[in-house]
């Protein structure tokens, strides 16, 4: 049962990549992957290092080895003047590793990009910015026919311990990748704060076919541009409430997700930089007429101590018939040299 489990993974990975309906990986928790979100966020924070990482974990309750995603940067943050007098624009510096696995055929996909933002204040008291990025990648997409079994292979009795006739292309490739993408963030004295910004991923569409040989008819199979687009803010509600609601946008290869919703910060202890954010916001898809389709209800909860941030996320089914929708996520990020909370990139 399990060999043609994977047999029918196969199938479904190969139609899925020729028909190309093939999607990024999203994270729940999009704001705790900044550089997986808009290239320009690459040093877009109060501090001189951020560490980041995420792990998603989808169809749980269905496969022994679920579907998994797991994002890590590292990004830096150089300003440029330091005079009241100099407009503090600054440079960000950024390096990003992303990975997703799919079990049973263990289709990979990773992919390494650097990138830089320019950050540009237009004032003096730096309380707005505007900021433009750009990524250059590998992207690495591999697939194991050891774990694959074909009729052909199978000795009559017992096993499938046979030589496969079967035809295969090579099962790992790596192509060029590039992405780039604008910001602008805004805050004041009382701690109000807007952010929004727009992307565009994969802009030199990049070859994402495993048949690109000549013996196997040299298939351009072309990997869709996603355009992305974020709207964020910051509503201070007294000195010890915020309020953080979102609406992030995805279009890639003729389908449109959302997110959308809020979080609130409620801060613990100011002097020792903890706090408590708990949210919960919708998921959803939109068809080629507009009409929506609800996913997901997620819940979030996440600690804030010190320079340190901790999140969880649940996502619940708002389906009529739920066959795999177990998904959960979880991120750690860690400021270092931390400054203030003047102009910052938003948390989960």
């Amino acid at each position: 049962m399990k060999h043609f489990t994977n047999l029918i993974l196969l199938v479904l990975v190969f139609t899925t990549l020729q028909s190309s309906l093939a999607q990024d990986a999203t994270f729940t928790q999009a704001f705790a992957a900044p550089l997986t979100l808009n290239p320009a966020l690459s040093g877009s924070f109060d501090g001189k290092l951020r560490l980041t990482s995420v792990y998603h974990n989808q169809w749980a309750d269905q496969l022994d080895n679920p579907i998994s995603s797991y994002a890590a940067s590292m990004d830096l943050r150089f300003p440029l003047g330091r005079f009241k007098a100099n407009k503090q624009n600054a440079l960000g510096f950024g390096l990003l590793v992303l990975t997703d696995r799919t079990p049973g055929v263990r289709m990979n996909s990773n992919m390494l990009n650097v990138g830089g933002a320019f950050h540009k204040s237009l004032n003096l008291k730096n309380t707005q910015f505007l900021s433009v990025g750009i990524q250059f990648g590998v992207l690495q997409r591999s697939i194991s026919y050891q774990t694959i079994y074909f009729p052909d292979q199978f000795n009559g009795t017992d096993g499938y311990n046979q030589i496969s006739a079967e035809d295969l292309p090579e099962n790992n490739f790596a192509v060029g990748d590039f992405s780039a993408g604008i910001v602008y963030q805004a805050s004041n004295k009382n701690n109000l704060g807007l952010y929004t910004g727009i992307s565009f991923h994969h802009i030199n569409n990049p070859n994402s076919s495993f048949y690109r040989s000549e013996q196997f008819g040299n298939v351009n199979l072309s990997l869709p541009t996603r355009y992305g687009a974020f709207i964020a803010a910051r509503l201070p509600f007294g000195n010890a409430v915020q309020m953080l609601p979102r609406l992030n946008l995805g279009y890639q290869n003729n389908r449109l997700d959302a997110n959308m919703g809020t979080t609130f910060r409620f801060i613990i202890d100011k002097y020792n930089g903890t706090a408590l954010h708990i949210g919960s916001w919708l998921q959803a898809d939109f068809d080629q007429e507009s009409n929506p389709d609800f996913n997901y209800l997620v819940g979030m909860l996440g600690i804030e101590y010190s320079n340190v941030l901790f999140g969880f996320s649940r996502d619940f089914s708002l389906q009529p018939i739920n066959i795999v929708r177990k998904t959960w996520e979880v991120s750690v990020a860690y400021l270092g040299n931390y400054d203030d909370e003047l102009v910052l990139c938003p948390k989960f």
